[in-house]
């Protein structure tokens, strides 16, 4: 079975903004000469984050192209990964959209789900189309993953040069539970 993957940014999801880094480190909101600098430990924060727990934490579509139309196993990409679509697809053809009674996500384990199919046939030149939302905007961020950012944006505004003193643990204890362990 073939699957090919591409991975495509849902906009520019803004998990903390500015004003709420910024009331985090105690900055007056109207003071604006280090937004720049805050806005790069935002960035940095949500990158330590995402390479910490070895998933996706911005909103996001995953698109899985696959040639079975019986089932395929999935690693899990964030934790609330979920099918938004199905699709046929042929080259130079309109695609057909799938009811979502043609298709079943099931868990198999704590870091696979596998997609399952019923009565779905494919011609030669057809694949499958599965389009994945995964990853969480402002509003559906875990309050460990936030507050986790939130402490690095502080720990990298604080030690702006001296950044010998290793990982927070308080960060690590926020976010171990949403770490991939394989």
């Amino acid at each position: 079975m073939v699957v090919n993957t591409d991975v495509v940014a849902v906009n520019a999801v803004e998990l903390v903004s500015l004003k709420l880094a910024k009331k985090h480190l105690r900055l007056d909101v109207d003071y604006n000469e280090e937004d720049e600098l805050v806005e790069v430990a935002i960035a940095s924060a949500i990158s330590q984050v995402q390479m910490y727990t070895e998933r996706i934490i911005n909103k996001s579509h995953v698109f899985l192209f696959v040639n079975n139309p019986e089932s395929f196993v999935v690693e899990r990409f964030s934790l609330n990964d979920s099918v938004e679509e199905v699709e046929i697809v042929e080259e130079g053809v309109d695609s057909i959209t799938l009811p979502i009674s043609s298709y079943s996500q099931v868990k198999r384990g704590p870091e696979h789900y596998e997609i399952v199919f019923r009565d779905v046939e494919l011609r030669p030149g057809q694949s499958i189309k599965v389009v994945l939302s995964v990853g969480y905007d402002s509003e559906d961020l875990p309050g460990p993953i936030k507050s986790a950012i939130l402490l690095m944006i502080g720990d990298s505004f604080e030690k702006r040069e001296d950044r010998s003193q290793g990982n927070n643990t308080a960060v690590n204890n926020l976010l171990r539970p949403y770490r991939k362990w394989l």
